[in-house]
């Protein structure tokens, strides 16, 4: 999968944006308006689809100009299936309607302030550097903790060290964005061995929505914007 010549613009590249049980509003707004919007400002992507288990989501992603051509089993929306599943099914329902992509931009509805040109941006950057796959990352230079088997907490990072001293740590957002080849979805995988990172410096895009409490924190945001 090397190329860094590859013109986007001759690729088919399809966002999947999975979501689970009916969509929530923010700011007056179906929350999942603000992915698609993003997605639908791309130069690249080709077709938007929502993968969903909902027939009120459903209604609402074609009302915002997605795509909804399947709904998913409610078995997929258990707690123990993991997101890889999700995607491979949704690629798989994808290619049975004969479209078979050359990328696929995962995104997640649970991002409503992407930076604009940020897909486009992660595009570019996995054809250039010939990446399998790309994701969208936060650097982050805080303490670092990793729990073990035993319940004791690791200290990941080097300590207490001038920042500028410290080892380069990034926190992965693959539900901003995350770029991948379509053969790792239909292994049941996101990435493949070659992992390229697009860092996105504004805290404000890594800002993540699953609540009452953040759906609040971002109608705020919005207003004030």
């Amino acid at each position: 999968f090397s190329s860094g010549k590859l013109d986007p613009n001759k690729l088919v590249i399809v966002a999947i944006i999975p979501v689970k049980g009916k969509n929530e509003m923010i700011n007056g707004k179906p929350q999942l308006s603000y992915t698609v919007e993003a997605a639908r400002k791309s130069s690249f992507i080709d077709r938007i689809i929502v993968s969903t288990d909902s027939q009120r989501t459903e209604q609402t992603a074609e009302n915002l100009g997605a795509e909804c051509p399947f709904l998913r089993p409610p078995s997929f929306s258990e707690s123990h299936v993991n997101l890889e599943a999700v995607q491979k099914y949704s690629l798989e329902k994808i290619e049975e309607s004969g479209l078979y992509p050359d990328l696929i931009v995962h995104l997640e509805e649970t991002f409503p302030f992407r930076e604009p040109g940020l897909i486009d941006s992660m595009i570019s950057h996995l054809l250039e550097g010939g990446y399998d796959s790309v994701v969208a990352a936060r650097p982050e230079s805080s303490f670092l903790w990793q729990e073990d088997e035993e319940g004791n907490f690791v200290r990941l990072d080097s300590g207490d060290v001038p920042r500028e001293f410290k080892e380069k740590s990034y926190k992965g957002l693959h539900g901003l964005g995350l770029i991948t080849h379509p053969a790792f979805i239909r292994k049941e995988r996101m990435l493949g061995e070659k992992v390229g990172l697009y860092i996105v410096h504004s805290p404000l895009a890594g800002f993540e929505v699953r609540d009452k409490e953040s759906r609040e924190v971002a109608e705020s945001l919005l207003s004030n914007k």
